[in-house]
């Protein structure tokens, strides 16, 4: 998404260079992610040593993406009302002490319920990471930055798989092992040595303008929606499933986010050279057919499982940064802040879907359910796909706008952009 120089200025016109600023909330960055991308892994292991069902693990998955996507829309109130530190530790907080109460209460309805909590918390710090950020960058390094961001909890979320070999999942030790990162991710926040920025998402453009205007995309991005969380909510219970140890279970989780390193800006690039319809037709089609030969052939080979694993996870989970390039391929600049927020909260949807839906599929057909799911769907987008190309022309090449692996502006200054956008609007309506 571009925005305009000015626009940035006029969001924050103090922002400065702080590389050292930039460098702390990093590193709690990689805390908070390790603490938050184990306890995934680790909740869908021991609900499958508990007993519950692959429909009842399925339900507690989304409903954690279901409380990040209500967080997302609702938590910047809070930011702005109290500010960014104290939300950020009071959420921390909670999210610790909920970590813990996992194990007080070991049946399926509470987890349900503690997982929905943990997802609204843990969308309230992203957001105020993300804002924080933006707030310590410039329009000039604001790019480099998100897209550093990007990488650094890509790369902690692969590292953090690993973790889940430290101890049983039916010990304690593990759920204590995330309550401390959590924890910990409070103190380079809490003395980071820059002042908390001012800001924090703004008046969703209508899901029906943004149908008329770019149905491939808008479907790319719900598609990589249900991908993204039923193979984050349910891969755990898949892999353990079909006999994986401890070891296998964190190298086939950390191999979906290797994959979306190292595909998603090699996908990105050819978009833009070439027409990016195509390169999601071909994206989902790839990812589709690997689906489906995990569900139909079973790898009994651990390497060549590994190896589909990673390429599912390169095709599939750039669908969604793809998906936005079309969309904002085809609205005017003045519109990319009501459609970024709308993205936004669509794939929030797809996420607590995706989950729900595999988790049903695995129940009634065993482990290969996920992956014939997450096949079916991805084929489904590239077949609409083929099918609207003839129907539409393709975006100029005048207004195409490059791709970004990340975003040179993030959602968490949405909301900002529109306050000021009115306020700016009634002084002009009272002169």
């Amino acid at each position: 998404m571009n925005i305009s120089a000015e626009t940035l200025e006029q969001i924050h016109p103090d922002n400065q260079p702080a590389s050292r600023g930039i460098s702390i909330l990093l590193v709690s960055v990689c805390i908070l992610v390790l603490g938050n991308n184990l306890q995934n892994t680790l909740l869908g292991v021991r609900a499958g040593v508990e007993g519950m069902s692959s429909l009842g693990i399925g339900l507690m998955m989304s409903s954690y993406f279901a409380g990040f996507v209500l967080g997302s829309v609702y938590l910047p109130r809070l930011i702005v009302a109290v500010g960014h530190i104290r939300t950020y530790a009071a959420l921390a907080s909670m999210a610790s002490a909920i970590t813990l109460a996992y194990i007080l209460a070991v049946f399926l309805p509470a987890w349900v319920a503690l997982r929905f909590l943990q997802g609204l918390c843990y969308a309230g710090m992203i957001l105020v990471i993300e804002s924080w950020l933006n707030g310590c960058s410039t329009k000039a390094t604001r790019g480099r930055v998100l897209a550093t961001y990007g990488i650094v909890f890509w790369g902690t979320a692969a590292t953090s798989q690993t973790l889940l070999n430290l101890a049983p999942a039916q010990s304690f030790i593990l759920f204590g092992v995330v309550s401390i990162l959590v924890s910990m991710a409070l103190v380079p926040i809490t003395l980071a040595p820059t002042r908390a920025p001012s800001s924090v998402p703004s008046k969703r453009l209508q899901l029906k303008r943004l149908q008329a205007i770019s149905p491939l995309g808008l479907l790319g991005v719900l598609v990589s929606g249900l991908c993204i969380g039923a193979a984050w909510g349910m891969g755990p219970v898949f892999a353990d499933n079909v006999d994986l140890d401890s070891v296998g279970i964190s190298l086939f989780m950390a191999s979906l986010m290797a994959g979306t390193l190292l595909f998603q800006w090699p996908l990105g690039r050819l978009s833009d050279m070439v027409d990016r319809r195509y390169v999601i037709v071909v994206a989902g089609t790839v990812a589709g057919a690997i689906s489906l030969l995990i569900a139909f052939g079973m790898p009994h080979s651990f390497p060549v499982l590994i190896a589909l694993v990673l390429l599912y996870g390169g095709f599939s989970f750039p669908l969604y940064s793809l998906g936005v390039a079309h969309v904002n391929d085809c609205v005017s600049v003045e519109e990319s802040v009501g459609t970024a927020s709308t993205l936004i909260l669509l794939q929030g949807v797809g996420s607590a879907l995706g989950p729900l839906i595999a988790g049903a599929l695995m129940g009634a057909v065993g482990p290969a359910g996920l992956f014939f799911f997450v096949g079916t769907s991805l084929l489904a987008l590239a077949v609409y796909g083929l099918f609207m190309i003839p129907l539409r022309k393709p975006s100029s090449s005048k207004i195409k706008r490059a791709f970004m692996a990340v975003p040179r502006i993030s959602h968490v200054l949405l909301w900002e952009y529109s306050r000021r956008k009115k306020k700016s609007r009634g002084a002009v309506q009272n002169n």
